[in-house]
């Protein structure tokens, strides 16, 4: 028998590779491939006006700008440090959809 990969650990688990236990679910690999493209590019535009709007800034206030970018970059590393197991466990309380719709209204009042 093949040894599994190590990113097929999971699946191998019980007996099967990780993308057969995707594409059990119904799903077409496509429509993961979909998916992931989908996400991209909106993770495209947020950064790109992002950045924009951090030009505007540092350019505008000068060392002001840099300071609130230092304020939150700062606080993006303190909430990345928390966020994880706060997640995982709304995740197990009220399960993942309402979870990511949270986050994204979260996410979306900061931008």
């Amino acid at each position: 028998m093949e040894e599994p990969k190590t990113n097929d650990m999971v699946g191998a688990a019980n007996g099967q590779g990780t993308e057969a236990t995707l594409l059990d679910e119904g799903r077409s690999v496509a429509f993961y491939r979909r998916g992931v493209l989908v996400s991209s590019c909106g993770m495209l535009g947020v950064f790109w006006g992002f950045q924009a709007a951090q030009g505007l800034q540092t350019s505008l206030n000068a060392t002001l700008g840099y300071i609130n970018l230092a304020c939150v970059y700062g606080t993006f590393t303190l909430v990345s440090l928390v966020a994880p197991p706060a997640i995982e466990f709304l995740e197990s309380r009220t399960g993942l959809r309402p979870v990511m719709f949270v986050c994204g209204l979260a996410y979306a009042s900061n931008v």
